[in-house]
């Protein structure tokens, strides 16, 4: 009898089952999908992090490796700044005008300034052997700090070529 009486609804049933399952089947594909989508979410981040973690061991890694190589520059050249006065004699060797002229930023003996010739400064600018050998001992240092900072950054980037040698 209800079979009897739902007979002229029986395309609309029928039309709603099928959307129904249709509707449940998109649902359930969104849902598949989702749970894939963030399942590589997932395990795309944990690789980043892992890498980063790794990247990360390896800037610290080389970073104590610079800082321990600039402390022996720096305790190198203490030593031999210790040493200069005893292997100088503090005589002049250097003329005041070289010593302007050496100056960074200076126009010394280059151009003519009012009042003082080209090639001329005042003899107070003089240096001795012993401020050459400090210059020196200073200049060596910041080379090799210069250079230990390069091979660093050749270790970081992995490049394959020859680090300089300070």
């Amino acid at each position: 009898m209800i079979a009897a009486a739902l007979a002229p609804y029986r395309f609309w049933i029928m039309l709603a089952c099928v959307a129904a399952l249709f509707g449940g089947g998109v649902y359930s594909g969104h849902r598949i999908a989702t749970t894939q989508a963030d399942a590589a979410r997932t395990r795309s981040a944990d690789a980043y992090l892992k890498r980063l973690a790794a990247e990360t061991r390896r800037a610290d890694s080389l970073a104590a490796q610079l800082v321990a190589a600039e402390g022996r520059i720096v305790t190198k050249t203490v030593k031999v700044i210790r040493y200069v006065p005893s292997v100088t004699a503090g005589t002049p060797c250097l003329s005041g005008a070289a010593v302007g002229l050496l100056q960074p930023g200076s126009d010394w003996g280059l151009v003519e300034t009012p009042g003082q010739p080209a090639g001329e400064s005042p003899a107070h600018l003089a240096a001795s052997d012993r401020d050459v050998a400090y210059w020196i001992a200073d200049a060596n240092r910041l080379y090799e700090t210069c250079a230990e900072r390069m091979n660093a950054l050749v270790a970081w980037h992995g490049a394959t070529v020859d680090p300089v040698k300070p």
